[in-house]
């Protein structure tokens, strides 16, 4: 049901395109989560590849906007991010909100839901570069696309646990 809660160990995965993606150095850039909603699709859905099929087919854009990695954290772990400093005075919460039959064109996603920051008299606010941050230490490691896949490659590869970038 659109804009009902999801549980806390539901799997989101969120796709990540420049600026989102940092290409120079293949890593997620601390700007991933920086947003008012942000779109994510649920992996008790959608398979990850009928996910990913849907990226491609929407964000996919090069060479400026390239579908280029994906990363996955739970929704307890997004709720979890966001209560961990108390500095940080935006809400959160995470909610379903299927895309059908959309007049701008996106494929059709029963698996999407957002990630909505909100203060505390429940008017929108932009999630922060430091919640963002908070959220991606807690997110499994990037998934590289494979779009074109090398001879002899498998198809998506995981990149190993990068280093903290919030310190930049």
């Amino acid at each position: 049901m659109p804009g009902e809660s999801l549980d806390d160990g539901e799997e989101l995965v969120r796709a990540l395109i420049p600026p989102r993606w940092d290409r120079e150095n293949q890593r997620v850039s601390a700007s991933a989560f920086v947003d008012f909603e942000c779109s994510v699709s649920r992996t008790a859905i959608l398979t990850y590849e009928e996910i990913k099929a849907i990226y491609i087919a929407d964000l996919h854009n090069p060479p400026d906007h390239p579908l280029s990695a994906t990363i996955s954290v739970s929704a307890g772990a997004v709720r979890e991010a966001c209560v961990s400093d108390k500095a940080f005075t935006t809400l959160v919460r995470v909610d379903s909100d299927e895309v059908a039959n959309d007049p701008a064109g996106y494929s059709d996603n029963p698996a999407h839901a957002l990630i909505k920051g909100f203060d505390a008299s429940g008017a929108k606010r932009k999630l922060s570069r430091g919640m963002s941050s908070a959220i991606i230490r807690r997110c499994a490691a990037p998934v590289l696309v494979a779009l074109e896949p090398e001879a002899g490659s498998g198809s998506d590869s995981v990149l190993p646990e990068l280093p903290d970038e919030t310190a930049s």
